[in-house]
């Protein structure tokens, strides 16, 4: 049971951590107005590098799902049970 229970707690982490960071440069890539006195109105601004930011946003949360992936087939491995069968040749049979 403690390997179930860690590794639905390292999918959740690992799902609402790669959601955030990638949210969090999608809404630095998105446009914001603001107030012009010169023409009385609300303008559309770029933030600088917001491309950068976007993509780096990207390959970042891609990182941390990767990453809990492994932790996932890590905490199988640990408590007897491999989650995924790597390589069934390796297996000694004495």
């Amino acid at each position: 049971m403690r390997g179930h229970t860690g590794a639905t707690l390292i999918v959740t982490a690992a799902l609402i951590l790669a959601m955030a960071i990638f949210c969090a440069g999608g809404f630095y890539f998105v446009e914001y107005q603001e107030w012009d006195a010169a023409t009385a109105s609300y303008v559309y601004r770029e933030r600088p590098f917001s491309g950068a930011v976007l993509g780096v946003s990207v390959l970042t949360s891609a990182v941390v799902l990767y990453t809990g992936a492994l932790m996932l087939l890590r905490a199988g491995r640990v408590h007897g049970r491999p989650v995924v069968d790597e390589c069934p040749r390796s297996v000694d049979a004495r």
